[in-house]
């Protein structure tokens, strides 16, 4: 009795040394799947290494345990490997500390996805910093593709909250971008999907005639849920969303109201909550609405809901065009545009 009783005190010693060898961030292996245990940037670093160096293909999990900053990144975080998919999850908060002195360099962002990448965030928030014109995140590589999930969130960047030179952005859930300078900047090779969450609370100055909005895109714009509100534009042109030459973006759901752009007839460049130039917008369902010049409850104002240039589309999802177009500083669309299939 006593020696079986010995067996089983030596067994469970055994079985329980691996784990108290583990440290936060040694990654631990389950199946396919590793997952990493990170408190701070020294452990954050060496979960990216591992991920680095592990070569093509991999499941990874990085639970972030606490709050810390990072410097941002003029390269992919995980390396040139491909085929991985990296979820990184918890209620805390990585900021950017990227020294003031870098202001003038590249930096691609916070968090840089690269070709066949794909990163989700999971509840985390990861914020800017306010003396860099640098995005919060960068897309850019065949396949790339970044999601927001849960109650993730970015904020607090001079620049963009999320750009996209190549690759996909997917925002769902209860996800929020929120104060920066551009949400979400679009280039012609980028796709973004907006299913769900928030664009909300961001604050763009602008230039003088610069074509400025919180939403920017020469690429592929799908909104079929979620909110764009309370942003304003106090740029020289644009408006809230802006669709430039070979740009698209197709609403089939969510709304976009509460929002401010400037008087229409005190700048060089048209604005409105959604300004076409040279692109196109096919609006199939969700509504626009509320929306303000100015401060100024729109039907007090000349206010555009919509402005087309002579060269763009503006449609609902039937064929038909969203009037009345507008040409120079008069009128304006109706101040509710609701979509139709």
């Amino acid at each position: 009795m006593q020696n079986n009783t010995r067996k089983i005190l030596i067994f469970f010693i055994l079985t329980a040394i691996p784990i108290l060898i583990l440290g936060c961030s040694n990654p631990v292996k389950a199946d396919s799947l590793t997952t990493f245990n990170v408190n701070n940037a020294k452990q954050w670093n060496e979960a990216v290494n591992t991920i680095k160096t592990n070569g093509n293909g991999g499941s990874y999990v990085i639970n972030i345990r606490n709050d810390f900053d990072l410097p941002s990144t003029e390269t992919p975080t995980f390396g040139e490997v491909t085929n991985i998919s990296v979820t990184i999850k918890g209620k805390h908060t990585i900021s950017d500390s990227t020294p003031l002195s870098h202001n003038n360099k590249h930096y691609g962002g916070l968090l840089y996805i690269g070709s066949y990448q794909n990163v989700t965030i999971f509840d985390i928030a990861l914020e800017g910093n306010r003396y860099h014109s640098k995005p919060v995140i960068h897309i850019n590589g065949v396949d790339a593709v970044f999601t927001m999930r849960g109650i993730a969130s970015i904020s607090e960047s001079a620049d963009a909250g999320v750009s996209v030179e190549y690759g996909i952005f997917n925002l769902q859930e209860n996800a929020s971008i929120t104060y920066t300078n551009i949400a979400v900047g679009i280039s012609s090779n980028g796709f973004f999907y907006m299913s769900g969450g928030k664009i909300s609370d961001n604050l763009h100055s602008g230039r003088r005639r610069a074509m400025t909005s919180v939403v920017m895109t020469v690429g592929h714009f799908f909104m079929s849920g979620g909110t764009i509100s309370n942003n304003e534009n106090h740029g020289t042109g644009g408006g809230i969303v802006s669709i430039f030459t070979g740009g698209k973006f197709e609403m089939s759901g969510g709304s976009i109201f509460g929002n401010i752009t400037p008087p229409i007839g005190s700048i060089p460049i048209p604005s409105a909550v959604v300004t076409i130039i040279g692109g196109s917008f096919i609006m199939k369902g969700g509504i626009i609405y509320g929306n303000t010049e100015s401060g100024v409850q729109e039907h007090l104002a000349n206010t555009n809901t919509l402005f087309k240039h002579s060269i763009s589309v503006a449609m609902y999802g039937d064929g038909s065009d969203i009037l009345p177009h507008v040409e120079g500083f008069k009128g304006g669309t109706n101040h509710t545009i609701i979509g139709r299939k």
